[in-house]
């Protein structure tokens, strides 16, 4: 009995021992599942940390593209939040495709990552990388995908790509501006550096007319399919939402990132259709608020024209207004200047008849001089040619010459005629006559000193002549010609006071006065011309 009892005890006892053991492994495996526990959760939300603390958007997706697990910076462009994220195809969420980016490429039986650069409608420029995730067996897991954001890098080099595009362009039209000689040129020239130089789809300029509505008449372009190719008349009404239009309405640039050229009926629409272009860039060019016309130019690419470029190119169109200006400023000018030699040739050539009648008029009433003026003309002509005057020069030495006499219309024709000798108080006033064709040709704005010549005709170099009393370089160089011719023609001439002297009896005059009366320089040049150049008035009309 006490021994079944001692049996009962020690079962009781190993009893006990064994529930205590059973007890404290149950306690042991639950630590041990705690904390294991703990360190996944820690390293779930160290990876959750990591991901987070990672600028650059990153996830993580199966096999079928659907989404594992996602960072902040993912599911905020996204526009979702994190938990709506997970279990969906990464292409429906963000970036938003058709499909899934391009998978790993399959090299020596292993998937490797790989990249590819994408823009989102956003105008993201999104470089991502799948990097395929295996186990130690090599059997696929998962795929991490990383997109780093590039679109400040692109933008920055899109904006270096254009701008040296546009000084290109700029730099090989201000070339042509300078050189350009002719408006239709320039324009033609600058057309094809924008097309050459700046490597642009084509361009073309066109001028406003003053109508209602606004028209635009085609100058030129370069880069198209021209109008006469397509049997088309290019001479069209700019329509209301053109791009053209508009820039000449606004008088401000106007950009089309997306044209759609069948909607257009600028003057060269057609050649749009056939140019695949999509973008252009349209230009007003404007003087003193005034728009001159249009400049269009067109890019391969969409939405090729950014700030800086159509800056660049506005100072284009306005270097371009000026030198259209220019041009226009010197064809202007020119054909002031032409229309003002036209009438300053009709003028002088009124004059020129004046005269001619003036001379005319005075040989009538003096029949006994007929000839004279004319005669001293040729001679005077002679002398001034010899003396390689400027032939602008000898023309007004020719016209003071045709009338240097005129004065003589007031001197009464019974003294003019007189075969007598003259009384002092006669001589007296035909001396005037000098004076009288001074005022009476003084108000003529001749473009030679014609009324200087008439006035002086009769002055000599020691100050003896008359009517001043004038000497030496007071007597201007027309006015001393003239007197050596006046004075050969006079006495080789026959008068009714007594016959011609002859060439000879002239000369001797003239040597013996030589300086002291009249210029040595003409005073040579005559003895040379009757001497040695054989001048003679018989051959002369009316000699």
């Amino acid at each position: 009995m006490g021994q079944r009892k001692d049996e009962t005890a020690v079962t009781s006892a190993k009893g006990g021992a064994g529930e205590s053991l059973r007890t404290d492994t149950h306690a042991r495996s639950s630590i041990t599942a705690g904390t294991l526990a703990g360190k996944v959760e820690r390293a779930r939300q160290q990876l959750t940390n990591v991901f987070d603390a990672v600028d650059e958007l990153m996830f993580i997706h199966d096999k079928d593209g659907r989404i594992l697990r996602a960072n902040r910076v993912y599911a905020r462009h996204a526009g979702l939040d994190y938990g709506s994220i997970i279990g969906k195809p990464y292409w429906q969420v963000f970036p938003l495709r058709d499909g899934p980016l391009p998978a790993p490429a399959a090299a020596s039986g292993e998937d490797e990552p790989c990249s590819t650069e994408i823009v989102t409608p956003q105008g993201l420029h999104l470089v991502c990388g799948n990097h395929p995730i295996h186990d130690k067996s090599g059997v696929f897991l998962y795929t991490l995908l990383v997109m780093r954001d590039v679109t400040a890098e692109r933008q920055a080099e899109r904006s270096l790509r254009e701008a040296n595009r546009a000084l290109r362009t700029l730099s090989a039209c201000n070339e042509m501006l300078v050189r350009a000689t002719a408006e239709t040129v320039l324009l033609q020239q600058v057309c094809a550096a924008i097309v050459d130089a700046g490597e642009f789809a084509a361009a073309w300029v066109g001028y406003t007319r003053d109508e209602s509505p606004l028209t635009v008449l085609p100058m030129t372009q370069a880069g198209l399919v021209t109008a006469g190719e397509h049997g088309e008349n290019t001479e069209g009404v700019l329509c209301q939402v053109c791009p053209a239009r508009t820039a000449i309405n606004t008088g401000s640039p106007v950009i089309d990132n997306d044209i759609d050229p069948k909607a257009c009926s600028n003057p060269w629409s057609h050649c749009d259709r056939s140019l695949a272009a999509r973008s252009q860039l349209a230009l007003p060019l404007i003087h003193h608020d005034r728009p001159l016309g249009v400049l269009v130019i067109y890019a391969h690419e969409p939405n090729a024209f950014g700030d800086e470029e159509v800056s660049l190119l506005s100072d284009l169109a306005n270097d371009l207004v000026y030198g259209i200006r220019s041009l226009r400023t010197e064809r202007e000018r020119a054909e002031l200047m032409q229309a003002q030699q036209l009438s300053n040739e009709r003028l002088q050539q009124t004059l020129v008849k004046t005269i001619e009648s003036l001379a005319m008029a005075l040989e009538k009433r003096d029949p006994y001089t007929s000839g004279h003026q004319q005669r001293v003309a040729a001679l005077a002509v002679a002398l001034a040619e010899a003396m390689n005057l400027d032939p602008v020069r000898v023309e007004g030495i020719r016209l003071g010459a045709l009338i240097h006499d005129v004065g003589k219309i007031y001197v009464p024709s019974e003294i003019l005629n007189r075969p007598g000798r003259l009384t002092d108080a006669e001589f007296a006033l035909i001396k005037t006559h000098s004076e009288v064709g001074f005022e009476i040709v003084k108000q003529v704005e001749f473009p030679w000193p014609v009324a200087q010549m008439i006035r002086q005709h009769h002055e000599r170099l020691d100050g003896s002549g008359y009517p001043d009393g004038l000497r030496d370089e007071q007597i201007i160089l027309e006015a001393r010609v003239l007197a050596v011719a006046d004075v050969v023609e006079a006495m080789t001439s026959h008068r009714p006071y007594r016959p011609g002297l002859g060439v000879e009896a002239a000369l001797e005059e003239i040597d013996r006065h030589r300086g002291s009366h009249y210029d040595p320089v003409v005073v040579d040049t005559c003895r040379q011309l009757f001497t040695q150049q054989a001048f003679s008035f018989d051959t002369l009309a009316g000699g």
